[in-house]
C-alpha cells in the first residue's frame, strides 16, 4: 500500500500493528496508550520543517532528535537505548546548551517531565521512555 495514495493508510495506522483506536464496524471504541503518543508527536511536530537526528560524542546510547519548525522554536526528542543487561532503569541526565527561559517537557505517556534550566543550560533526567522537549512556551530569551 502506498502510504500517501492509498486512503486506507490512515485505517492501518489507526487498527492495524500501531492499534490507536478499538473498532466494530462503523463504531470507534476504546483509545489505546498509543494514540496518546501519537497525538503528543503530532502536536510537537507541527509546523516542522525538518527532523535531524544529533549524534551525542560521549552518548552513544542516547538517541536525540531536533525538530525544526515553522515558529521558530525548536523541539528536541531524547531517549536512552537500555539492553536486556541493564538491570538498573533509573533515569540518567541528559544536559544541552538551551537558549530559552523556559522548557516544556513530557514524556511519551503524557507524564510532566522535572527541568532544570540555568545559566542557558537544559538538564533533564532521561531513560528509556522518550521525551518531547518544546521551547515554543512564552519566556523566550
Amino acid at each position: 500500500m502506498e502510504f500517501y495514495r492509498d486512503s486506507r493508510a490512515a485505517g492501518a495506522l489507526m487498527f492495524g500493528k500501531l492499534q490507536l483506536l478499538d473498532s466494530a464496524g462503523a463504531t470507534i471504541g476504546r483509545r489505546h496508550p498509543a494514540a496518546d503518543t501519537f497525538e503528543l508527536m503530532a502536536r510537537l511536530l507541527d509546523g516542522a520543517t525538518r527532523v535531524r537526528r544529533i549524534t551525542v560524542i560521549d552518548r552513544p546510547d542516547l538517541y536525540l532528535f531536533e525538530a525544526e519548525r515553522n515558529h521558530g522554536t525548536p523541539a528536541l526528542v531524547v531517549w536512552e537505548r537500555r539492553g536486556m543487561a541493564d538491570q538498573d532503569d533509573s533515569p540518567n541526565e541528559f544536559v544541552c546548551d538551551w537558549p530559552f527561559l523556559r522548557a516544556h517537557v513530557v514524556d511519551a505517556h503524557g507524564a510532566r517531565v522535572p527541568v532544570d534550566i540555568a545559566g542557558g543550560v537544559l538538564r533533564v533526567p532521561v531513560s528509556s521512555t522518550p521525551l518531547f522537549i518544546d521551547g515554543a512556551v512564552e519566556g523566550q530569551r
